[in-house]
């Protein structure tokens, strides 16, 4: 791989992510994998490399990692797959009438082929394989997708081969199952295919039983860690977050983090820089301190024992006292404890996707959190006046944006937030004229926090941080990292209008963010008495 063959274009999703486009996406992406720093991820495409960061990417960056890359793709391996699976899936008659094939034909046309996993997204541990030939290529996705796809099924659709790692919906042709773990999250290498591996594929009568899964244990911190919280009652959607997970992107496995980070990283502050805090989007969650510690709250209506609790105020509680969260202002709120609350990991994070609902899980009754024991000095108090409205989003340009038809543009655009609305993504109207695409066609590519995808019918959606880590419809613009946590404030029925910056506007922006939220804590404060 040459230098000069390794892309095609390059082009910023946001100012923190690069988008490449190339025609070795797969020993691309493997090459720079193997060069990369750890504070960035390589995401594969079925024709792209997304290098994603923390803060923002500068180009010269991204071209030294390439020439890198160069070297590194002498040394780059894959592994083989054997998968047994079963012919017995839901659409195999109507598969062989459309494409004229008997069952054994079928079977010798997923057999005979060495597919190679050309990337790995949509899902945890989903592979797109390439190799299928003869007529099942030809067959298009159907017209109306499942809602929900059982686990382990194969299907086909577009020239592509899959196995679903989990029950997701879908719109592929099925054809069969298989009882091979795909994805794992309590492994540390969570996907058995990774991009540029190969499979071939055994058709069997019968399959093993597999491998359970185990039934969800109540969440406990980590050993080691005392339990100062135990949960009476907890509302839906109800998560630990803490700042989200790194380098599992490749797999499928979004980063998450907390929807609203500013108010999430405020009221960690407020505690001594704690590990995590608690997202609520409904009031109901009741919590009986296990021993002495201090919590605080944004945009909750807290009771201590029956009396309120200030917002933004750290408070000191007693062992036996309950904390009730009895509403919420805004669309979600922020619960912190001191040293915490730390729950068992996993892959990286105490967060669950709500997509995938990879992670330890939501809250419930029964499960405990833990602190640490250290005495972290306090802030006496938090100011996130600041960073309140959410009625302006910045936005970058997209690598798509020419798509647009003429007259159609981001910015100055007045949308509405509608439902259904989560962190998986923000869906919008206009309030004026839609946007218009003109029609073509896209390879799935590797999508980001905040981008801004255009579907058939006009009305954008923004990417929240529960995203898949794929995605096929056109992106126009990127909301910028300053403005983010914006996405966390916006609820259905809430108007919103974009304004268009350029790159040199968004890192300032990024940097000025920082220096905001620091300066938005209080003093410290030695020592806080008991509430």
């Amino acid at each position: 791989m040459s230098v000069e063959a390794a892309w095609s274009t390059i082009e910023h999703l946001g100012e923190r992510a690069v988008l490449i486009g190339t025609e070795e996406p797969r020993s691309l992406g493997r090459a720079l994998s193997l060069v990369a720093p750890a504070d960035l991820e390589i995401v594969v495409g079925l024709a792209s490399v997304l290098i994603l960061g923390d803060a923002p990417v500068d180009r010269a960056v991204v071209d030294e990692l390439v020439a890198a890359a160069r070297v590194g793709a002498q040394a780059s391996r894959h592994r083989e797959h054997r998968i047994e699976v079963v012919l017995d899936g839901a659409d195999l008659d109507e598969a062989c009438r459309r494409t004229g094939l008997a069952a054994p034909e079928v079977a010798r046309s997923l057999e005979e082929p060495s597919f190679e996993v050309a990337t790995v997204g949509f899902a945890p541990g989903f592979g797109y394989l390439t190799g299928l030939g003869g007529p099942l290529a030809e067959l298009e996705r159907r017209p109306t997708p499942r809602s929900r796809v059982p686990k382990g099924s194969l299907a086909v659709a577009a020239g592509y081969t899959a196995l679903y790692p989990e029950a997701t919906p879908g719109g592929w042709w099925l054809l069969g199952r298989t009882s091979q773990t795909l994805f794992d999250q309590r492994d540390a290498n969570p996907s058995l295919l990774q991009p540029g591996d190969t499979v071939r594929l055994e058709v069997v009568h019968e399959l093993g039983a597999g491998i359970a899964r185990p039934r969800r244990a109540a969440l406990a911190p980590p050993l080691g860690v005392s339990p100062v919280l135990m949960t009476e009652e907890a509302p839906p959607g109800c998560s630990v977050v803490d700042d989200g997970r790194r380098g599992f992107s490749g797999v499928g496995v979004p980063r998450g983090g907390a929807f609203d980070s500013d108010r999430a990283q405020l009221v960690r502050r407020l505690l001594g820089d704690a590990p995590g805090a608690i997202e609520l989007v409904a009031g109901g969650l009741v919590l009986r301190a296990l021993e002495e510690t201090v919590v605080a709250g944004i945009d909750l209506e807290l009771e201590l024992d029956g009396r309120v609790i200030p917002s933004g105020m750290p408070v000191g509680i007693r062992a036996g006292s309950v904390v009730r969260v009895v509403g919420i202002v805004g669309p979600r709120g922020y619960l912190g404890v001191r040293g915490g609350p730390l729950i068992h990991a996993v892959l990286g994070s105490m967060g669950t996707d709500q997509l995938s609902f990879v992670g330890p899980g939501l809250l419930a009754p029964g499960d405990t959190l833990g602190a640490t024991r250290e005495r972290s000095a306090l802030h006496g108090s938090v100011d996130h006046g600041a960073f309140g409205s959410a009625g302006e989003l910045r936005v970058l340009r997209g690598p798509h944006v020419e798509r647009l038809r003429a007259g159609s543009t981001l910015d100055g655009m007045a949308l509405v937030v509608r439902e259904p609305s989560n962190r998986v993504g923000l869906r919008l109207e206009a309030l004026g004229d839609p946007l218009l695409l003109e029609p073509s066609e896209l390879a799935s590519f590797p999508v980001v926090t905040g981008a801004v995808q255009v579907p058939p019918d006009g009305r954008p959606v923004i990417l929240g941080p529960d995203h898949a880590t794929l995605g096929g419809y056109p992106v126009v613009g990127c909301v910028i990292g300053a403005d983010l946590a914006k996405l966390g404030r916006l609820a259905p029925g809430d108007q919103v209008r974009f304004s268009e910056v350029d790159l040199d506007e968004a890192r300032r922006a990024w940097f000025d963010h920082e220096v905001a939220l620091a300066a938005s804590v209080g003093p410290r404060v030695a020592h806080l008495e008991d509430g």
